[in-house]
């Protein structure tokens, strides 16, 4: 009987703890490294380090990039926007930028349900890119957030 149920923990905790290990906020595995890298290459020379752009040329991101994921076309306006569309980084660095971005800059506002950026999805949305338009998008957009926030 000992045996019997000295193989069973092993096999109990065999199965449970990689399921502790995992982060279970949505995200896979970020390599924050190279996320922080490519932001610093790519990103922060507008948006600033910490994100805040600045007031009426370059939008902030902080406790405010996630709502874009709450309307529809947000999701996609993320990529499409034409600093990430051409940014120079491939389909997996761009999505892996993308979910650091989400995480690093507005956590709080992740559904719990949030679906990570894949590189195949960054890929067909890439194809696509806005360019004289990002900006009437991104009002139509924040029109859409201040709706359902207010």
């Amino acid at each position: 009987m000992s045996k019997i149920l000295g193989s069973l923990f092993l096999i109990f905790w065999a199965m449970v703890l990689p399921c502790i290990a995992q982060d279970h906020s949505g995200f896979p595995k970020i390599n924050v490294d190279l996320a922080k890298s490519n932001w610093r290459l790519n990103c922060q020379g507008c948006h600033k380090p910490n994100a805040a752009g600045i007031t009426g040329e370059v939008p902030n991101m902080v406790r405010f990039i996630a709502q874009f994921l709450r309307v529809k076309g947000g999701r996609e306006y993320l990529v499409r926007v034409p600093g990430v569309a051409y940014a120079a980084l491939n389909d997996k660095e761009t999505a892996n930028l993308l979910n650091w971005m989400l995480k690093e800059f507005d956590d709080e506002h992740l559904a719990n349900n949030f679906r990570h950026y894949t590189a195949e999805e960054v890929k067909k949305l890439r194809k696509k890119p806005f360019i004289n338009e990002a900006s009437i998008i991104r009002k139509k957009l924040i029109k859409d957030i201040n709706k359902i926030t207010k």
